[in-house]
């Protein structure tokens, strides 16, 4: 899929995403033409103020390609990571159909001739097509994912398969004012900072959990952030899939594991503990699409990087590692036999896709 950063906004403005988001779909269509985009691009306000009156939280999208157009409607699914938390929610871009034969188009006027292309798996694979086709589509990030309407800030995806979107960065914020309070201001920054993380999830205790290096984890560059995962290619029924990741990424100061208020430790299940970082794992399959959408709060147990006295810029840089059995974690009771694509993320970090497959 050629890489639908290139493509950039829609050049939509602010009130264009709730009133008019196909306004510019002929000069985003050409564009998607020039660059040979297969796969899909986004874009999404760049700020909503709360206050302005505005319903939902409108993402708007095309999906371009012979392959990628067939299943789309049944496979694409939005993903959302808020950054001052690092919480994550992902579900299909389209409330499924319950009826036989389900799943229009989401802009029928743009439904491409004939049907299925030749080839198609359903995900949006490469290959020859006699016809490429464009389509739109709006989805809410409210109704679909329940994102809250307070302040934060969001970046959002589409996933098709093992193509993804570029990421779009949503803030909500409150109206701003012309004189700010000093004193306000200063004990919303003492109350972001005093935030507290949660326990790590799943606990170092459950079978097969661990949150230590070793040597099969995943190697991180010598420098620099980044996410990087290990995944087994294929596991069978009774065996275990252990997901190995390794991540270096500046945290928020909520992340940040400080003590209590009496001054003792916290106790967050790792006494080595230097930060609780999220990282959500999300399983897309094929034909059962799921998705999957597997929640981790992981410890730091080195010191942190470049910490920060308040929380403005965060907590600090955080390293950690984890391996999970996979098939072991609640999240994952209902999997079914069959292909999957996981993608992992952790704030503006995104690793993937990896393929695997479950056997019966």
């Amino acid at each position: 899929m050629t890489a639908a950063a290139t493509v950039g906004s829609f050049g939509l403005a602010p009130d264009d995403f709730w009133r008019a988001p196909y306004r510019t779909r002929a000069e985003v269509s050409a564009r998607l033409d020039a660059a040979e985009l297969v796969g899909v691009a986004i874009d999404a306000p760049a700020r909503v103020p709360l206050d302005a009156g505005h319903p939902g939280l409108p993402v708007v999208g095309y999906v371009r390609g012979a392959e990628a157009l067939p299943g789309f409607t049944e496979h694409a699914l939005v993903v959302a990571v808020r950054l001052d938390t690092g919480e994550a929610r992902a579900d299909l871009l389209v409330e499924p159909d319950p009826s036989p034969g389900g799943g229009a188009p989401l802009d029928e006027g743009d439904e491409p001739p004939g049907g299925e292309a030749e080839g198609d798996d359903g995900w949006g694979a490469g290959g020859d097509a006699a016809w490429v086709s464009t389509t739109q589509f709006v989805v809410d990030l409210e109704e679909r994912l329940r994102v809250p309407r307070e302040p934060a800030t969001w970046l959002v995806g589409v996933h098709l398969g093992a193509a993804a979107s570029n990421r779009a960065r949503v803030a909500l914020e409150r109206a701003r004012l012309d004189w700010v309070d000093p004193a306000v201001e200063a004990l919303r920054l003492e109350r972001q900072t005093a935030r507290r993380p949660a326990p790590i999830d799943p606990p170092a205790s459950a079978p097969g959990v661990s949150y230590r290096r070793a040597p099969e984890s995943p190697r991180l560059p010598p420098s620099g952030e980044a996410l990087e995962l290990r995944v087994p290619r294929r596991a069978a029924a009774g065996q275990p899939l252990v997901v190995r990741g390794a991540l270096r990424a500046r945290v928020p100061a909520g992340a940040v594991v400080r003590p209590d208020a009496e001054g003792a430790p916290l106790d967050v299940g790792d006494p080595d503990a230097t930060a609780v970082v999220p990282v959500t794992l999300v399983l897309a399959g094929d034909p059962v699409v799921g998705p999957f959408v597997v929640p981790l709060r992981v410890p730091a147990v080195e010191p942190l990087a470049e910490p920060l006295a308040d929380a403005r810029g965060g907590g600090g840089v955080a390293t950690a590692w984890f391996a999970l059995d996979l098939l072991a974690h609640p999240a994952m009771k209902h999997r079914t036999a069959q292909r999957y694509v996981l993608w992992a993320f952790a704030g503006e970090h995104v690793s993937g896709p990896h393929e695997l497959e479950l056997r019966r």
